[in-house]
């Protein structure tokens, strides 16, 4: 279905909002999880703030933890399982030529065995690191390596996920035994919980986030296209874009909220936002946000624009925070932002030390 014009501004508004970013609706990481397609977990601290600033006190109750899209860490609702794991059957660059070779395979049935050889190491019981590698000594320096790269295969195959810590080891197990519905039912909607956090999207937004080794922007065309009456085409300042047809109402109506807050680096957000907007960045301060070896920085969002950025550290019973916004901020959206600096001294139980302009 062909839609109306809609503006960046209004779309970037009515996203603060679906975000939990203006009223924080949730009560808890998991419903937090459901609404962003997960939370992002490369950073060990991000889901709990994620989660703080939109109101949900920090907890992994009903999260399970794996790789995810772009092979990336993610907390996914347990509920929520069969489904993602059913839609990461899709995935197959793995299996390819370039990425057998690139990780010293020599060939794609060495790579299936050796994801044959991890699930039933860990179906057999929680394992570290250094006990998978004893399980399956042949493949022990591609098991040692830290990125996880020939570990992230089995974790879409839904054949192993992350387990309670021993101290410091990190621990790998069998994910919980779930029904899975058939793939296009699962990709289907996987693609409307995309749109419904992120839309209005371009193709190329789509493919980016799902991981564009796996989904050319051409398929990611077809993903849209195949939700029929569901997603509306929109026009947004030239951009062909999809919305869920539902939300376009409200996109059309919604204006930038009088709300400011402060997300974590790696914040949803801002990892899958449409890149390139000026509504959304200004481009002279795209580096200070999206910085080198794919870096994101902890931002302040202002009325669903990317307003600025900010740092924190603890230093003894101190949380020193310092917040640079990248042009003068209203009267009213500093106050908040005070607002959200105690809200994470109180989470670290410290006493704020706060840098802002006034």
């Amino acid at each position: 279905m062909t839609g109306s014009a809609l503006t960046w501004r209004s779309a970037i508004a009515w996203r603060m909002q679906r975000h939990g970013l203006v009223d924080r609706p949730f009560d808890a990481p998991v419903d937090v999880a459901r609404a962003l397609c997960g939370l992002h977990a490369q950073v060990a601290t991000t889901p709990s703030l994620t989660s703080l600033f939109r109101g949900a006190a920090p907890s992994t109750d009903g999260l399970i933890k794996t790789w995810a899209v772009r092979g990336t860490l993610h907390l996914l609702p347990a509920d929520e399982l069969g489904t993602w794991h059913s839609a990461f059957s899709t995935y197959e660059h793995f299996l390819k030529g370039a990425w057998v070779r690139a990780f010293g395979f020599s060939s794609a049935d060495e790579v299936e065995a050796l994801i044959a050889s991890v699930g039933a190491a860990v179906a057999d019981g929680p394992k570290t690191r250094e006990e998978l590698i004893a399980a399956i000594p042949e493949h022990a320096a591609k098991l040692a390596d830290g990125f996880g790269s020939c570990l992230k295969p089995a974790a879409f195959r839904g054949l192993l996920a992350f387990g309670e810590p021993r101290g410091q080891n990190v621990v790998f197990t069998a994910p919980p035994s779930v029904s899975r519905p058939p793939v296009d039912e699962a990709v289907a909607a996987i693609t409307r919980k995309y749109l419904a956090a992120y839309g209005p999207a371009r193709r190329e937004d789509l493919s980016r986030w799902w991981g564009s080794n796996a989904l050319s922007p051409a398929r990611a065309q077809k993903r849209l296209e195949a939700l029929g009456d569901e997603a509306t085409v929109v026009d947004v300042e030239g951009a062909k874009c999809w919305v869920l047809t539902e939300d376009l109402p409200a996109m059309l109506e919604a204006a930038p909220p009088r709300a400011a807050r402060l997300v974590p680096m790696f914040d949803q957000y801002v990892v899958n936002s449409t890149r390139d907007i000026e509504a959304l960045l200004p481009a002279a301060a795209k580096d200070r946000v999206f910085r080198q070896a794919g870096w994101i920085s902890p931002t302040v969002i202002v009325g669903g624009s990317i307003a600025g950025v900010w740092s924190h550290e603890r230093k003894g019973a101190r949380l020193e925070v310092e917040v640079e916004p990248f042009a003068k901020l209203p009267k009213w959206a500093t106050s908040q932002i005070v607002d959200e600096a105690e809200r994470l001294a109180e989470h670290f139980s410290a006493e704020l030390s706060l840098s802002v302009p006034r």
